[in-house]
């Protein structure tokens, strides 16, 4: 080991004097060792170590230990962790976790336990990121300036409300904007009741595809509205309206597609625009015409039966004793009689051993179990389809029509059938392609979708009948890009006939270069693919490319906006006055819930672009 002083060593290092170099021991555990490294001359390691923040050369033997090192106070750490350099520096100790002693971390628990108790809150409250990040935010500050007040740092019910909400989001509402100023969006809406309140409201999400093509959904805003019986289509009509506005997005409307439930209000309220019903809407229209609108009377029998069985275990404690509950649940917005049969059919052995033990098994004895297996199955793959097309994260609009194939295969008479249910699939094929019959962005989604098997789901007809609304599709966006342009250049001036202006539109032209594009894409032999990621990587298509992002941000459904987002007992549960809360509040809180911190996300996807 050499004999060099520190200060010979500080000055070599400053030199750049190449003979040193530097470690961290591996044969230790001290933590210490994240902020410093041992140094190295040649093949000596000295007695000295150096800080890794701000370069301090302490002495270090590791006969003595690291306790040199702990009482080391760096000054860069301590400007880095506080804004203003007002504080004394700390040592390194004060940045290694310690651990919590048994007695401290049982007094802790206590604590949580009786803010549980004390305020009545859901027990997996202090389960939530949110929760959690805020108890976290108080540690720090407590490590950081010592015990505190808690009411000089937490504020009222009143100033979150009147204050802190409405800045914020002002704040995230100008950033969603100018996102959504740029980029082609999709619209679907959503009518929902608080089931504490029992206050019924209006919601519009937007949709669209990123420049990294992530699909991102934002909600816009939030109206309340009386019921939906005595709500007229224009009073639907101008929500939306409103609430573009206010995003300065109104112009894009007219461009893009709406999603919305399949009831005539909606269909009234936007007559004028391109317009497609909700798939999961759809599929429960379906499943009430044909299974509780049924007119066979041993579909009928077995309705009543599975009803006759609920009820009684409701108002029993069986229900406790099983292991899955038999109650009729509609909260996913899927048929509550299937979800009734198909719980029975999944412990009917448990049902009817525990009826057989209380002498009570008359109460099952209707419920034929052959035919409720029989049903249970028919409709399952139509429960399958809901769960897939209510996802918004991935462009489940390309599969539809691959799915619509597979559910009127299942309509199908089959040749082991029964009578009724024979009967049971012509009455639900007569139902099928009345209400669930694609529309004409399906077939151009699933044309978007390169997967092998795409001339196996269209006919010859409707390929040709899809490349041509494809090609329609693809004129349109760019006459509208002329015209968009002309009328920058020419803002002061009539818009002429672009046909003829140089550099513009040229039909022959531009179809001959579609059809050349839409052959080769044809001729592509896709196994396994990610579609957006297929997109984003394609240099070959470039005028398909101009539309993917288009029609693949178009949601399936509106089910999603449903469920989740629009909770209100998890924002006001335990405030009695929830019924007065304006519905500005209201749509400010589920506004933020939807957007905070997602909108940064968003917004470098779109940092390119700015």
């Amino acid at each position: 080991m050499s004999s060099k002083r520190k200060s010979e060593i500080e000055q070599d290092l400053r030199n750049d004097d190449k003979r040193y170099s530097l470690f961290t021991p591996t044969s230790v555990r001290s933590s210490v060792w994240k902020h410093f490294q041992v140094i190295k001359f040649l093949d000596n390691v000295e007695n000295f170590a150096r800080c890794n923040h701000c370069a301090e050369i302490l002495s270090y033997a590791p006969r003595s230990g690291t306790g040199s090192l702990l009482r080391h106070r760096c000054v860069r750490v301590r400007s880095i962790s506080s804004p203003k350099n007002v504080q004394p520096a700390q040592s390194v100790s004060n940045f290694i976790r310690c651990m919590l002693p048994k007695k401290t971390k049982e007094d802790i628990l206590k604590s949580q336990l009786e803010f549980i108790l004390k305020d009545l809150k859901s027990l997996s409250t202090t389960e939530g990121d949110g929760f959690r990040k805020f108890a976290q935010a108080l540690i720090n500050i407590g490590a950081e300036y010592g015990k505190q007040n808690v009411d000089e740092i937490l504020v009222s019910r009143s100033i979150l409300i009147n204050s802190l909400i409405p800045a914020e989001y002002f704040n995230t509402k100008n950033q969603l904007e100018y996102i959504l100023t740029n980029n082609h969006i999709s619209f679907s809406t959503s009518v929902w009741v608080d089931e504490r309140s029992r206050r019924s409201f209006f919601s519009l999400t937007g949709h669209f595809i990123n420049d990294e093509f992530v699909m991102c959904s934002s909600l816009l805003g939030t109206r309340e509205f009386t019921s939906l019986t005595k709500e007229t289509s224009d009073r639907l009509h101008y929500f939306v309206m409103d609430i573009l506005n206010e995003f300065q997005i109104k112009e894009k409307f007219g461009q893009s597609v709406i999603v919305t439930d399949n009831l005539p209000q909606f269909i009234d309220a936007f007559r004028c625009y391109k317009q497609v019903s909700c798939i999961c809407h759809n599929i429960n229209l379906f499943m009430k015409e044909v299974l509780e609108n049924v007119n066979i009377k041993e579909i009928q029998d077995l309705i009543e039966a599975s009803k006759s069985l609920v009820h009684f275990f409701e108002s029993s404690e069986l229900n406790n004793i099983i292991s899955l509950s038999i109650n009729q649940n509609g909260t996913e917005r899927f048929s509550s009689v299937f979800g009734a049969l198909q719980n029975i059919f999944n412990v009917y052995n448990e049902i009817e051993q525990a009826l057989i033990e209380r002498n009570e098994w008359q109460e099952i004895a209707g419920v034929n179990f052959h035919l409720l297996d029989c049903v249970v199955s028919f409709f399952k793959p139509f429960k399958e389809c809901f769960d897939l097309v209510s996802t918004q994260t991935t462009p489940v609009i390309t599969e539809y029509c691959f799915w619509y194939q597979k559910l009127q295969a299942t309509c199908l008479e089959g040749p082991l059938d029964s009578k009724v249910i024979t009967e049971l699939k012509a009455t639900a094929m007569d139902v099928f392609e009345r209400i669930m019959k694609p529309d004409i962005l399906h077939y151009i989604a699933l044309f978007l979708n390169p997967r092998k098997g795409i001339k196996s789901v269209l006919s010859e007809n409707k390929l040709k009948q899809t490349e041509n609304a494809v090609k329609e599709l693809i004129v349109n966006l760019k006459k509208q890009q002329d015209r968009d342009l002309i009328g920058l250049l020419q803002t002061d001036a009539d818009c002429p006939d672009i046909s003829v202006v140089p550099g513009m539109f040229n039909s022959e032209e531009c179809e001959k270069e579609i059809d050349n594009e839409i052959i080769r894409y044809l001729k592509i032999d896709v196994e396994h693919f990610n579609v957006l990621q297929f997109w984003k990587n394609s240099v070959d298509f470039p005028i398909l490319k101009n539309i993917c992002r288009q029609i693949l941000s178009i949601p399936t459904s509106c089910t999603k906006c449903t469920q989740g987002i629009f909770s209100l007992d998890g924002i006001l549960e335990g405030d009695r006055s929830n019924a007065n809360i304006p519905c500005e509040s209201i749509d400010q809180l589920l506004f933020l819930h939807n957007n905070t911190g997602y909108v940064k996300i968003k917004d470098e996807g779109n940092s390119a672009e700015a």
